[in-house]
């Protein structure tokens, strides 16, 4: 018996409308079916996700099903795959997105002839180019991966590369040897995926599509925001820092400190910003969130605020400092914080 090569993880929620293409995408790729298996774990829909996919393994001998039991988040869908997985190697995708029909085939031979253990790649937007040499590449930090850890563990954390798993095949044996699983919550993958750069031995840059992305939907986790995105969003740093307390000791994390809170003020700016987009006419919801993000920076990074304080380079830095400021002075009356930091903010032209 031929041994499974690719295993395709998909976790699934709510996407009735869209399984069915990411499954006939998989359905028509060029590698030959029994090289490769579709793993969906459905994260408890409440609509027909779990039985369109159900009716897909029926037919479908390279595809199995799965249900979690309660709404867990897309990385314990992920982590159900994963260890009902039998490839060589893994690939994650969301369900509501496409693989080229080339893919798996293309993906495989890369990794043989490179003896890569990670083969990190391209993507665009579907945009009904099927052709690779009609897709628009969107991937800005593919080539800017570095081989050495430490140089990679302070781009990574200063916030200079994309924190999406779906961008890479990554070998099973990789995931299992380091015990690299996803938290639950949401923005998930963005420690697990520094986890996976960190620990490889040879990873290789793709630069050709390998992934296509469908413009998001308005209720996807990338184009939503609430205190379970922020959450998710925050704890992935102090994840990836415990991380480096025990791949590298409390030495080095200091050494990495003045990254790290590079990247806080990053993550704290970005959803800012995405909280401002998204609520900007509703103020009773957009200053509630402000209010829970200034918590949320209080729980998670209180203590390296203290002992580090934020930086204050670019615009982004003095956003968050300014939000900061803002709420530290007002003592938690978040109404008054917000006209406070929104005020500060215009005037010293940073929204």
């Amino acid at each position: 018996m031929t041994a499974l090569k690719i295993s395709v993880i998909i976790p699934t929620f709510n996407i009735s409308n869209e399984i069915e293409d990411c499954l006939e995408s998989l359905n028509s790729q060029s590698m030959s079916k029994h090289l490769y298996e579709v793993i969906i774990v459905d994260d408890y829909s409440s609509d027909d996700t779990f039985e369109i996919a159900r009716r897909y393994s029926e037919k479908e001998t390279n595809v199995r099903c799965y249900r979690l039991s309660k709404n867990g988040g897309p990385g314990i869908a992920r982590n159900k795959g994963v260890d009902k997985a039998q490839g060589d190697f893994i690939i994650f995708l969301d369900g509501d997105d496409i693989l080229p029909v080339y893919a798996l085939h293309s993906l495989e031979n890369t990794a043989i002839k490179h003896q890569a253990d990670v083969v990190t790649f391209n993507w665009a937007y579907t945009d009904g180019a099927s052709h690779p040499d009609l897709m628009l590449p969107q991937r800005k930090d593919l080539f800017l991966i570095p081989t050495d850890k430490q140089e990679l563990t302070k781009l990574y954390l200063s916030m200079n590369f994309d924190g999406s798993v779906i961008y890479s095949m990554t070998r099973k044996k990789l995931l299992d040897d380091n015990a690299i699983r996803f938290p639950g919550g949401l923005h998930e993958d963005i420690s697990v995926i520094f986890k996976i750069y960190y620990c490889s031995k040879n990873l290789y840059r793709e630069k050709k599509v390998m992934y296509q992305k469908k413009r998001r939907r308005e209720a996807s986790i990338t184009n939503t925001i609430s205190i379970k995105h922020i959450d998710g969003y925050f704890s992935s740093w102090p994840n990836i820092k415990d991380f480096l307390l025990d791949k590298e000791g409390i030495n080095s994390v200091k050494y990495y400190m003045p990254y790290y809170m590079k990247g806080v003020s990053g993550l704290v700016a970005c959803t800012l910003l995405k909280n401002m987009a998204i609520n900007g006419s509703n103020p009773r919801i957009k200053n509630g969130l402000y209010s829970s993000i200034y918590e949320r920076m209080q729980y998670y990074f209180s203590s390296e605020i203290k002992t580090y304080s934020l930086p204050n380079e670019t615009r982004y830095d003095m956003l968050t400092n300014c939000f900061y400021k803002a709420f530290l002075d007002n003592h938690g009356e978040y109404e008054s914080a917000a006209f406070k930091f929104e005020n500060d903010a215009v005037s010293l032209n940073l929204i």
